[in-house]
C-alpha cells in the first residue's frame, strides 16, 4: 500500500509540472501575441539600410523630432543592443522609446553585441510610435569582416591576459616611484614653511657669535690692563715684596671668577 501511495504521488507531481509548463508556455503566446498587435497598430515606415564605409557598418536614422537623418557608426565588437539604442536617444531629447525586435516580433535583448545582432540578418528597429526594418547586408565580404574582427578581438584578450600580470609587477614600481613623489613633494612642503624659521636661527646665531667674539675681546682687554696696572705698582710704584702675595690673590681670584663663569654658563 505504501508503494502504491508513492507512486500515485509521483505521478500527481509529474503532472502538475506538465500543467504548469503548459500554462507558462501559453502565457508566453499570449505576451508574444500582444506584443505583434500592439506593433500592428504602430505606424510602419520604410526600410533603413547597412552598409560598410572603411571597414564599420554605417546605418542613417531618421529621427522624429528633428526631422532629419542622423548617420551611426555600428561597432560590432565593442557596443551592445542598450548602447546602440542609447546612442539614438541621445540625438533627439523628443524619443522615448527605442526597442531593437526581430523580423518575427521578438524583443532583441540589450546585453546583445551588435555582431551577433547582425550576423542573424535583418531585424526590425522601433523609435517611438514608428517601425523600421533594417536590411543587414548579406554580403560575405561583411560577415568575414565581422568575423575576423572577432578573432582579432579574441587575440587582443589573449595578449591582454599575457601582459596583465606583467603590468601587476611593473606596478609597483610605479607605486613606489609614487610614493617617492609624495614624500618629495611633502619635504619641499615642510622645508618650505621651516624656512622662516631657519632664517631667524641664522640671525640668532650670528648675534650670539659676534657678542661672544666682543666679550672674549673685552676679557683679553681686562687681563692686558691688569697685567699692566700689576707690573706698575710691582716695579714703579711699590717692591716686589710688597705686591707678591697681592698678585697672588687677584691671579687666584681670577681663577674662580673664570670657573665660576664655567659651572654658570657650562661652556668654556
Amino acid at each position: 500500500m505504501r508503494c502504491r501511495w508513492y507512486s500515485i504521488t509521483g505521478l500527481l507531481q509529474q503532472r502538475q509540472q506538465h500543467l504548469q509548463i503548459q500554462l507558462s508556455t501559453c502565457y508566453i503566446n499570449l505576451n508574444n501575441m500582444h506584443h505583434l498587435r500592439r506593433c500592428s497598430n504602430d505606424t510602419t515606415r520604410g526600410n533603413l539600410h547597412i552598409w560598410c564605409q572603411s571597414g564599420l557598418p554605417l546605418l542613417e536614422v531618421p529621427l522624429p523630432s528633428r526631422r532629419e537623418i542622423c548617420q551611426f557608426t555600428l561597432k560590432p565588437i565593442s557596443d551592445t543592443v542598450s548602447r546602440f539604442c542609447k546612442n539614438i536617444e541621445c540625438e533627439d531629447k523628443g524619443i522615448e522609446i527605442v526597442y531593437v525586435y526581430s523580423t518575427s516580433g521578438n524583443r532583441i535583448a540589450g546585453s546583445t553585441l551588435l555582431k551577433h545582432l547582425l550576423l542573424r540578418g535583418n531585424f526590425r528597429l522601433r523609435i517611438n510610435d514608428f517601425i523600421y526594418t533594417v536590411e543587414v547586408p548579406s554580403s560575405k565580404d561583411v560577415i568575414a569582416n565581422i568575423m575576423a574582427d572577432g578573432d582579432v578581438m579574441q587575440k587582443f584578450d589573449g595578449l591582454r591576459s599575457t601582459i596583465a600580470p606583467l603590468y601587476s609587477i611593473m606596478n609597483v614600481e610605479v607605486y613606489k616611484a609614487f610614493q617617492e613623489r609624495l614624500l618629495i613633494e611633502e619635504y619641499e612642503n615642510v622645508k618650505a614653511e621651516l624656512k622662516p624659521l631657519i632664517q631667524a636661527k641664522f640671525k640668532f646665531d650670528e648675534f650670539c657669535r659676534k657678542r661672544a667674539q666682543r666679550i672674549l675681546w673685552l676679557t683679553l682687554a681686562a687681563m692686558g690692563f691688569q697685567a699692566g696696572f700689576l707690573a706698575r705698582l710691582t716695579w714703579w710704584d711699590y717692591s716686589w715684596d710688597v705686591m707678591e702675595p697681592i698678585t697672588y690673590f687677584a691671579t687666584h681670584a681670577t681663577l674662580i671668577a673664570s670657573f665660576a663663569y664655567y659651572l654658570y654658563t657650562n661652556q668654556v
